[in-house]
């Protein structure tokens, strides 16, 4: 059960008073200051608490949600290094491979092979639009 606060008017002797009553829900809390206090105005009905936990359960959680998000971090850092290392040994190998293709055939620039592998995946590229089109 949660309690519940508000600002109750209790009538002119008594004027607008704090109360605190239990109830599971916001209509509960309104209907037992009306009828337990005797008030005529409820304004500004707020939970103070639920029942079972303190105030501190909240920024547990808050915690909690710091620790998952460090350590999902760090993992997306470590995922990223281990993924970066085997792109630079892919890269490195590509290089090599092309630096012997280039002994074969030194007509051959870097510029040339990046344009035309940039190429072919472009043309790959408009010809799968043009496809789709058709449907």
């Amino acid at each position: 059960m949660a309690i519940w606060r508000a600002k109750c008017w209790l009538g002119s002797e008594n004027g607008y008073q704090d109360l605190e009553v239990k109830s599971n829900t916001i209509h509960g809390a309104d209907h037992q200051f009306r009828s337990i206090y005797g008030a005529t105005q409820v304004i500004n009905i707020r939970e103070v608490r639920s029942g079972g936990s303190s105030s501190s359960g909240s920024s547990g959680s808050v915690g909690l949600i710091i620790a998952v998000l460090a350590i999902g971090g760090w993992l997306m850092w470590e995922a990223w290094k281990i993924v970066s290392s085997i792109m630079i040994a892919v890269w490195q190998w590509f290089v090599g491979a092309l630096q012997w293709v280039w002994g074969l055939f030194p007509f051959i620039s870097p510029q040339l092979i990046v344009g035309l592998v940039f190429g072919f995946f472009f043309l790959v590229l408009i010809l799968g639009v043009l496809d789709s089109l058709d449907d």
